[in-house]
């Protein structure tokens, strides 16, 4: 599998502004094998963020736990997954398709498509 996108893994959430937060829950963000709340606790631990009453929904929390994620931290979680999960070989950042054509079996004995792109 190859992923090309026209940025970072994470793709349009790093274009978001960063201190917005997410219409979907966190934990509907995450990604197999790594918490989000983890990973916020190990990579965001210096920023403690007040959560709004309006986000949490009234209840208490130590600054983590709240029910939404900035759009920052989550563009970063997903590129630090897919840098941790070792697939970042199978990332093309900052590549634009330019053709997708079917190739003949004969040419490539595992290929099925040719790609164009500039990457």
């Amino acid at each position: 599998h190859l992923v090309l996108g026209s940025g970072p893994p994470g793709g349009s959430w790093h274009n978001m502004q960063g201190s917005q937060l997410t219409l979907s829950l966190n934990n509907w963000l995450e990604l197999p094998g790594c918490d989000f709340q983890d990973w916020l606790r190990a990579h965001r631990s210096t920023t403690v963020r007040k959560p709004c009453n309006l986000v949490t929904n009234g209840v208490k929390s130590d600054g983590y736990n709240y029910d939404r994620a900035t759009t920052s931290h989550i563009a970063e979680y997903y590129k630090d997954f897919v840098n941790n999960t070792n697939i970042a070989s199978n990332f093309w950042n900052d590549a634009k398709v330019l053709s997708v054509k079917r190739v003949d079996q004969s040419d490539c004995a595992n290929c099925h498509c040719r790609v164009s792109s500039v990457h």
